[in-house]
Parts: C-alpha cells; sequence; structure tokens
C-alpha cells in the first residue's frame, strides 16, 4: 500500500484529506510541525508528501527544497496544497521542486487525480475508486460464485477469490452497494487474475466494467463521488476552503 505523509497544520483538513486518501486505499500519517516532520519523514519513507505552502516556519516549499538537498531523500515528490493561488506561489513551488500545486477547496476527483499523475497503481486508474466490502454475485454463464470486493470504482472492481475466472472472461455481475435499495447488475471483463503485480493484496481478479449505458456510467459516478464524501460536509466546515 502507497503511503503519503500530511504535512499540514489545520487538523480539520488533515482529517479531510486523511478520510479521503484512506478510502482511495492509501496509507496516511500527519505531522502538523516542523520539528517532527523531517524526523517522519526519515522514519516511514513515505511515497509522497502532501505539505500546506504557507506555514508560519519552515513551509511545505521549504520542505521540497531541503528534501532535494538530501540524497536519501530527494526522489520522494512534494505536492503543494494551499488556499493561494497565485502565479507567484506556484512558480515558487516549481522551484522548489515540488511535482504538483492544488488550491483549496478539494475535491475525491482532484485528490484521485493528484494521486493518479504521481503514485499510479500497476494498472492506471482514470476513475474514482475507493476500499469497498461488499459480497458480489459474479457468474461467467456456466459457473456462479460470490465474491467479496476489495475496492470498487466508476470503472471496474477488485473481487477477492482463490480461484478467479480466466483473464478476457466476461462476466455478469449483481452488486450490492452501500445505501442502495438494490444490487445493480453489470457486466464486466477480467483483466488480471494474479497478485504477483500487488502481492500485498489478497489473491483475487480485477474486472472491468463493460457495456454500461450512459445512466449506468452517471449513476457509479455520482455515487462514487457521494461515497467519498459522505461524511464531510456537516463534520467540515468552511476549514476546507
Amino acid at each position: 500500500m502507497k503511503r503519503v505523509l500530511l504535512y499540514e497544520p489545520s487538523g480539520t483538513f488533515a482529517q479531510f484529506m486523511t478520510y479521503l486518501l484512506e478510502r482511495l486505499g492509501y496509507q496516511v500519517s500527519h505531522v502538523d510541525n516542523a520539528g517532527q516532520v523531517l524526523q517522519e519523514i526519515t522514519a516511514t519513507m513515505p511515497d509522497m508528501i502532501i505539505a500546506e505552502a504557507h506555514l508560519k516556519e519552515f513551509s511545505g516549499i521549504e520542505l521540497c527544497c531541503r528534501l532535494k538537498g538530501e540524497r536519501m531523500l530527494a526522489g520522494i515528490p512534494v505536492a503543494i496544497v494551499s488556499v493561494d493561488g497565485s502565479m507567484e506561489a506556484r512558480l515558487d513551488a516549481h522551484k522548489a521542486g515540488c511535482v504538483d500545486y492544488l488550491t483549496k477547496p478539494l475535491t475525491a476527483r482532484s485528490i484521485h487525480e493528484l494521486m493518479e499523475r504521481h503514485l499510479p497503481y500497476h494498472y492506471k486508474r482514470h476513475n474514482l475508486r475507493a476500499k469497498m466490502h461488499v459480497n458480489a454475485e459474479i457468474s461467467d454463464g456456466t459457473c456462479s460464485a460470490t465474491m467479496k470486493t476489495l475496492s470498487i470504482g466508476e470503472g471496474g472492481m477488485y473481487a477477492c477469490t482463490d480461484q478467479p475466472f480466466k483473464v478476457g472472461t466476461v462476466l455478469d455481475i449483481s452488486l450490492p452497494l452501500p445505501s442502495l435499495r438494490s444490487p445493480i447488475h453489470l457486466k464486466g471483463e477480467v483483466i488480471y487474475t494474479t497478485n504477483d503485480i500487488q502481492p500485498e493484496l489478497p489473491k483475487g481478479m480485477g474486472v472491468k466494467f463493460i457495456g454500461m449505458d450512459s445512466n449506468m456510467v452517471t449513476l457509479l459516478r455520482h455515487y462514487m463521488e457521494s461515497y467519498l464524501h459522505d461524511y464531510v460536509p456537516e463534520s467540515f466546515p468552511g476549514e476546507l476552503g
């Protein structure tokens, strides 16, 4: 599992980011002060750092400059998140070697796209995906099985099984999504069946949804955005912006 370090003074915003990143499938740690951030980076060697641009001391941009001077840490990508969307701030981040610059407020989609640009999984995920454990009914027309999902997204899912269907197999899928009254019915195609690509995953298969009409595409798109944000609006007031 990819590790992300948040260097962020706002506990509220860090909680929001942690919630979304964990649902997107990342392991997250949070540091809110300059005295601990370098120690945490050295101890955990995160795959990516997301940092606030403007801090009273040792900003995210200054942190990036420092890391570029450390041989063992120079390769860790640093992305800046800030309310300051000025060109000057963006140029400062670029000169420091930051890989990206996002302005608040953020959405699940903008966070997902940030991670995809810099920490893609072995199979490029162009669509939102989140950890989600449900029992899917899956059939190839001859054999049927109930499989627990590890993750579900707008374009596919990962199903855990010791006996996956062969790559290229077209499947009928009955998928019960949390909070929906009845399962949705989809067609899928197996695109990989081994855990050798990502050995930390349980054995199973990756399935790409196929043949979806516009209504199903819209339903899944809206569902994933809602699922990833389902407790955010009331729990996190204006500090998010």
